[in-house]
């Protein structure tokens, strides 16, 4: 298909599980552009830790002695105590890994079931300056340079009007294959650079 001539076309009624997929996409992505500063953060915060580790460890150690130094109770509280400390954050990191994906579910159903805009139809017409959203009750016309980034996934083409903002087009919405390739073509093509990003 030769996008050029006409505009490319799709019809999106999404799904549940399309809605719960992409609720676990956007935070991963938006995570990820994040995850330079946080690991820097992490980093430091772990360098200090050990240097205040060791100033401890060297101002309680006795200056000299002529008999060995035998560990007091109390030293050995002290210890437990240092090493529980960090154990109990990777604990609760690990724990709040593993429930937050159950935690996204629950709260996604919910809303998909109660938000009656997510489930209507939506019509996207891409033409060679612009992305038209219509619906029943609006009509949006997104101009290249102002989308803030287009994701695409192997089944998906996200496009974000803000951090916050997005618009979700399943590619089964496309009449077929061609015309994806040439949709995806068309965004690469006109958007800014650095703002279409293959997940």
């Amino acid at each position: 298909m030769d996008y050029q001539e006409r505009s490319i076309q799709a019809k999106v009624r999404l799904t549940e599980e399309e809605y719960r997929e992409i609720s676990m996409i956007y935070p991963k992505f938006i995570r990820k552009t994040r995850k330079k500063k946080f690991i820097v953060y992490v980093a430091i915060a772990v360098i200090v830790f050990l240097i205040i580790g060791a100033v401890t460890q060297y101002l309680s150690a006795p200056v000299s002695t002529t008999e060995p130094v035998m560990p007091t109770e109390n030293s050995l509280n002290e210890r437990i105590f240092s090493l529980l400390l960090p154990t109990s954050f990777i604990i609760l990191y690990v724990v709040l890994k593993i429930l937050k994906p159950v935690l996204i579910k629950k709260s996604v159903r919910k809303e998909f079931s109660s938000n009656k805009l997510v489930q209507r139809e939506v019509g996207y017409n891409l033409t060679l300056d612009s992305v038209e959203i219509t619906s029943t009750d609006f009509y949006l016309k997104l101009r290249y340079e102002d989308i803030y980034q287009a994701l695409v996934t192997n089944k998906y083409i996200v496009l974000f009007e803000s951090e916050r903002i997005i618009r979700i087009i399943p590619k089964r919405s496309f009449e077929n294959e061609e015309t994806v390739t040439a949709a995806l073509r068309l965004l690469e093509e006109n958007l800014p650079k650095g703002k279409y990003v293959i997940y």
